[in-house]
């Protein structure tokens, strides 16, 4: 660095460029510069750079009192070598002082030549940083997201997607996506709670809301980021009364018509959801497989829409024999050729969000319901609708120790954690018996059926003791 601050005092090295206090040389005139100091042949050396570019001084052949410089150095720009020529100043009346005058009169030509350079070449323009989009609030989002995704779902799910929007959107529609932090849900929590709606209904709306955001992250409206999250508080399950097997029993005997019979048997021998049972058609019906026949559970009906089941919760369930019976007396009649329970009254379409319900010729599961809830008071009990018949049924077989993965099945859950959570804690008891029954045959004797096996010493043992 030295080296070449001296040179650049000198005039001599490469050419280069000065911004500010900052020096510059240009990779191409580096190079130039050092091809012109290569040997120029077989142990030929350039002369010592020092020595001829030096700036010489010589008297003035019209005026011996004053000295004439030569300033030789290399062009910047093109590299070519120069030697420009000045009369020193008439003050300068010693050579060296001339030849001082000339290496700063040199330094003077070279740094305006770069300079001059710099002017030229203009400047590049720094490019502007891409700025990350705004993020759209909550309401000019939704619409989009509704009929981008929840149009495809089912018509259920489109429902409680519209019925968590009616709060989500009161409190954080004119919010910013990526604003809705923990203090924005908070306020969501404490109006939701306001409405005096239950807890697991809170959950759900929250994850609706975290489904949105998470499918704007997925589609890049908003930036990725940790949602935050919401604790609830634990709600104890209520204990749901059930229908005894005597009472399902008598519930079913009151069915005088077969589409009668076949719907509680439905409900009571396969276990299957009200909506499942509207959307029963006669070619699910197979009645060669297995021992008494099948039925493919595929499609329900929802709010008298008919739709494909959810995900794990379709599958095929064998027929108990009073139930294929029920459906050959019920098929013979051929009342309707496609649904098993086919819209028997003539009920006016009622107008939603969605346009009409209820045009189909399948059954309205509410129709269904109401039907279910007259028998059921019909015979004694109380109306608690259809869905009680099913839960009552799976809990029976669950006292009964029926293994899990088989209850799983014939409710067709989704997941094995649904089936656990209602009706695991139902055979705790006899669960419990089971184990009693093994401690008692590990502590007892074979000869004796409940006292402990007697051994010689035993009524002596206290008097050893000390």
């Amino acid at each position: 660095m030295r080296t070449l601050e001296g040179w650049r005092a000198k005039g001599l090295g490469p050419p280069y460029q000065t911004h500010g206090r900052r020096v510059v040389y240009r990779r191409e005139n580096v190079h130039t510069w050092l091809h012109s100091q290569e040997t120029r042949g077989s142990g030929e050396k350039q002369p010592d750079p020092v020595r001829e570019e030096a700036v010489t001084a010589w008297p003035y052949k019209k005026d011996p009192a004053r000295y004439q410089v030569s300033m030789p150095y290399l062009h910047p720009i093109t590299g070519q070598e120069v030697r420009p020529r000045k009369l020193a100043p008439a003050d300068r009346t010693t050579i060296e002082a001339a030849i001082k005058w000339g290496e700063a009169e040199r330094l003077k030509l070279v740094t305006a030549l770069c300079r001059d350079r710099a002017k030229e070449e203009p400047k590049p323009t720094p490019k502007p940083q891409p700025q990350a989009p705004k993020a759209p609030t909550l309401r000019t989002f939704w619409p989009d997201f509704t009929a981008a995704y929840v149009a495809r779902q089912k018509r259920s799910t489109q429902v409680g997607y519209r019925s968590a929007w009616k709060h989500i959107g009161v409190v954080l529609g004119d919010t910013a996506m990526d604003a809705i932090d923990e203090e924005a849900l908070e306020r969501l929590r404490e109006h939701i709670e306001a409405q005096d709606i239950e807890i697991p209904t809170q959950e759900l709306y929250f994850a609706k809301l975290a489904k949105a955001l998470r499918w704007a992250m997925g589609r890049r409206k908003i930036p990725r980021a940790i949602l935050p999250k919401i604790e609830f508080d634990p709600v104890k399950r209520k204990r749901v009364a059930i229908y005894s097997p005597e009472d399902l029993e008598r519930l079913i005997a009151l069915a005088g018509a077969p589409y009668e019979r076949v719907l509680l048997l439905l409900l009571a021998d396969g276990a299957l959801r009200i909506g499942e049972c509207a959307g029963l058609q006669w070619g699910d019906i197979h009645y060669r497989r297995r021992k008494h026949g099948t039925m493919v559970i595929c499609r329900n009906v929802v709010l008298g829409y008919e739709q494909d089941s959810a995900k794990g919760e379709d599958g095929e369930v064998p027929l108990t024999p009073r139930l294929a019976a029920a459906l050959k007396d019920l098929q013979a009649e051929q009342e309707h050729a496609t649904w098993v329970l086919p819209r028997r009254a003539k009920t006016r379409a009622r107008k939603t969000l969605e346009g009409s319900r209820g045009r189909g010729e399948h059954s309205d599961e509410g129709h269904l319901g109401t039907y279910v809830t007259r028998l059921q008071e019909a015979a004694g009990l109380r109306g608690y609708g259809p869905h009680r018949v099913r839960h009552s049924r799976l809990t029976h077989l669950a006292e009964r120790m029926i293994p899990l993965r088989a209850l799983q099945h014939l409710a067709r859950h989704a997941k094995e954690s649904t089936t656990e959570k209602y009706y695991l804690h139902v055979n705790r008891l006899a669960a419990a018996e089971v184990a009693i029954d093994e401690l008692v045959s590990m502590t007892t004797s074979p000869e004796s059926s409940g006292n402990a096996l007697a051994t010689p010493g035993n009524g002596r043992r206290n008097a050893v003791l000390h």
